[in-house]
C-alpha cells in the first residue's frame, strides 16, 4: 500500500501534464479564450463587468439581481476556465493517473469540486463588491479619491503574494495532494481531490483572483497576464521565486496608481 502512495504521489508531482489529459481540459481551455475574446471584439464583454451588472453603464441600468447574478456567473466560469485551469493541468493529471481505467468519470468529478469551490469565490466576491459600492455612493470621500479602490486591491494582491502562508499554499499547489481512493467510484474520488486542490488554489490564489474579478472579463491584458504568471508559479521550474517577484511588482504598481501615475484596473 506504501508503494501505491507513493506512485500516487509521483504521479501527482510530475512536471508535465500528458497529452491525454491535455486533449480532456485543453479544449474547455481554448473555448474560454474564444469566448472571452469574441466577448471584447463584439463590444459585450463590458456589460458583464461587475460595474455594468451592479451600477449600470453608458446610461442604462443595471439589470435585476435575478438577470445580473447569472450573467455575473457565466463570465466568471469563463475566467476561471481560461486562467485557473491552465495552472491545474499536474493535479488533473495526478487524479487520470491514478484512476486510469476511469480516467473521463474522474476528470469529470475533479472539474465539479474544482468549478463549485471558485464559483463560491466568485459569489462572495459579488455580494462583496456589491457592499462595496453602496459604501462608496454613501461617502463623498471614497467617490472623490477612486484611485483608492484599485490601489488598495493591488496592495493588497501583492503584500499576500509576499506572505509564509501564501508561499506555504502555492507549494501545495505545486505538488497537488493524492487522495485515498480505493473502493471509492472514480467521479467520488475525482470530486475529493479537486475539492482538496480547489482550496489549496483558493488560499494561494484568492487576491489576485479579486484582480481579476476587479478587472473584468473585458480586460485581457490583465486576464492573459495574471494567467500567465498562475501557470508558471504553478508549474514552472522557479514558479516560488516568479510569486515573490510579481508580488514586489504588485506593490510597485500599487504605488504608482496611488499617486496617479498610471490608471490600473
Amino acid at each position: 500500500m506504501a508503494a501505491d502512495g507513493s506512485s500516487a504521489m509521483q504521479a501527482l508531482g510530475r512536471q508535465r501534464a500528458p497529452l491525454g489529459v491535455l486533449r480532456a481540459v485543453g479544449p474547455l481551455i481554448g473555448v474560454a479564450w474564444l469566448v472571452a475574446l469574441l466577448l471584447q471584439l463584439s463590444g459585450n464583454a463590458a456589460a458583464l463587468h461587475h460595474h455594468a451588472l451592479i451600477d449600470g453603464v453608458g446610461g442604462r441600468a443595471a439589470p435585476p439581481p435575478w438577470l445580473g447574478i447569472p450573467a455575473f456567473l457565466v463570465a466568471w466560469q469563463l475566467m476561471i476556465a481560461a486562467m485557473m485551469l491552465p495552472a491545474s493541468v499536474r493535479a488533473i493529471d495526478g487524479v487520470a493517473a491514478r484512476l486510469g481505467v476511469q480516467p473521463a468519470a474522474a476528470i469529470a468529478g475533479f472539474l465539479v469540486a474544482y468549478f463549485l469551490a471558485w464559483t463560491g469565490f466568485g459569489l462572495a466576491a459579488f455580494a462583496g463588491d456589491i457592499g462595496l459600492h453602496g459604501l462608496v455612493h454613501a461617502s463623498p470621500w471614497l467617490a472623490a479619491h477612486p484611485w483608492l479602490i484599485p490601489a488598495g486591491s493591488l496592495a493588497l494582491a501583492g503584500g499576500y503574494q509576499l506572505l509564509p502562508v501564501r508561499r506555504r499554499a502555492l507549494e501545495a499547489c505545486r505538488h497537488p495532494r493524492a487522495a485515498e481512493v480505493r473502493r471509492v467510484a472514480a467521479a467520488r474520488a475525482g470530486f475529493k481531490v479537486g475539492l482538496a486542490h480547489a482550496t489549496d488554489c483558493l488560499v494561494c490564489s484568492w487576491a489576485l483572483m479579486l484582480l481579476l474579478f476587479a478587472a473584468g472579463v473585458d480586460n485581457l491584458a490583465w486576464m492573459a497576464g495574471l494567467a500567465g504568471v498562475m501557470a508558471y508559479e504553478a508549474l514552472g521550474r522557479h514558479g516560488t521565486k516568479l510569486g515573490i517577484v510579481f508580488g514586489v511588482a504588485l506593490l510597485a504598481l500599487a504605488g504608482l496608481t496611488a499617486i496617479g501615475a498610471v490608471t490600473t484596473l
